[in-house]
């Protein structure tokens, strides 16, 4: 199997797709990052270990609806 490696800019609000995932960042302040990820329910998502971690909620219904940060209430 072979790997790539991409380094991605993003200003708060912004999404990027990975395969079937969406990542959008939603917040940033100093070197913090948070990271809304909206993935397949069998997708395994691996936390740092000792953070904690909101629940998880409903995704954007598509792509153009988390990028344009309208998601269904």
């Amino acid at each position: 199997m072979s790997t790539t490696l991409v380094h991605v800019e993003l200003r708060v609000g912004e999404t990027v797709r990975i395969g079937n995932t969406l990542v959008t960042l939603s917040q940033k302040s100093g070197q913090r990052a948070r990271l809304a990820i909206c993935a397949d329910a069998n997708t395994p998502i691996q936390r740092p270990a000792g953070r904690a971690t909101t629940g998880a909620q409903e995704c954007a219904s598509s792509a153009e609806e988390a990028a344009n940060g309208k998601h269904p209430v």
